[in-house]
């Protein structure tokens, strides 16, 4: 089945009708594609421009047991600890200093 031309437009505002409306907050259908995608750059810019939170995981050595790990993008101190208290000791200090 061919279809025209002002059919095909037809069908398109039909499905554009069932989008939910953005007139209602005052943007456009554009407008509000910008404001989402400039949105989610500025979530991805702000994680991976300032990193300052430290970065603490868990691994385990050689032996088996659990050592947790530590990395501060401030001031690139690494470290190890083997115990989750002496994590706490640690984050307490970098924040309490």
């Amino acid at each position: 089945m061919k279809m025209s031309k002002s059919s095909s437009l037809a069908t398109l505002h039909t499905s554009l009708t069932l989008l939910p409306s953005y007139q209602d907050k005052g943007l456009s259908l554009g407008q509000n594609i910008l404001h989402r995608l400039q949105s989610i750059t500025a979530i991805f810019v702000n994680a991976l421009a300032s990193p300052t939170e430290p970065k603490i995981w868990q691994k385990k050595d050689a032996k088996g047991n659990r050592i947790w790990q530590i990395y501060d993008p401030v001031t690139g101190h690494k470290a190890r600890f083997d115990t989750e208290q002496e994590v706490r000791i640690w984050l307490e200090k970098r924040y309490n200093s």
